[in-house]
């Protein structure tokens, strides 16, 4: 795995951690852009890869 590639999982992985723990009701892309993505559509295949699911399927389950 490449250190650019380990770095992006770190964020997906504080961006899933961030929407299952939230209580508030937040934006995920504002969530997501102070961890760094700015691309919508990059953002959704690659949490989708890594999760199997999209983030807004996350945020909808939460408990």
């Amino acid at each position: 795995m490449s250190p650019q590639n380990y770095f992006k999982k770190l964020r997906l992985n504080a961006l899933h951690q961030s929407i299952t723990q939230n209580p508030e009701p937040t934006l995920i892309y504002q969530i997501a852009e102070e961890l760094g993505f700015f691309e919508r559509g990059h953002l959704a295949s690659d949490y989708k890869q890594l999760f199997g699911y999209f983030p807004s399927e996350t945020f909808k389950n939460r408990t």
